[in-house]
């Protein structure tokens, strides 16, 4: 296929894009490579989309009002309406900005949940760490009592043998 080498691909919205001679090709992020390669030689094959030189102002669509009944007295004309701008959701530049803050936000969170779930794990390691110095030191202390009993034991014996 000419211009494969210049073929590209990134991960966006969960979605496998290509770009090749300037045409992108999406496909879900599951697609198998059969399904790429059958997108991108569609894509290849169908014909070029015209598109505008740079700076072309996009028209506005004509706003088209219903016919009025039959019996409908005459009203004022509606208002027209509203013509998108470039703050609009829907307009590129603002999708790309709105997915970046929404990344940015996830990130933080993120990055909070991360610090919350280190910190439980620092009390947990902590509270073990407790638990064996408590453990270890009650069995000293058995094992201490112990053997002032056998010490008490040994001495009766050896004063009882008069040794």
């Amino acid at each position: 296929m000419p211009g494969i080498e210049g073929l590209t691909m990134t991960m966006l919205a969960g979605r496998q894009n290509y770009n090749l001679n300037g045409r992108v090709i999406s496909v879900d992020a599951g697609a198998s490579d059969t399904q790429v390669e059958q997108a991108i030689r569609a894509a290849m094959a169908s014909p070029a989309v015209a598109q505008m030189p740079a700076g072309t102002p996009i028209p506005a669509a004509p706003s088209i009002a219903p016919a009025p009944a039959a019996n409908a007295q005459a009203t004022a004309p509606a208002a027209p309406a509203p013509v998108p701008t470039a703050s609009a959701p829907t307009h590129p530049v603002s999708a790309a900005v709105s997915v970046q803050q929404m990344m940015q936000e996830h990130t933080r969170m993120m990055g909070e949940i991360q610090a919350a779930q280190v910190e439980l794990l620092r009390a947990t390691l902590a509270r073990q760490r407790a638990a064996v110095s408590s453990a270890v030191g009650s069995v000293a202390q058995k094992i201490e009592g112990q053997t002032d009993d056998f010490l008490s034991v040994m001495g009766q014996f050896t004063n009882d043998l008069g040794v």
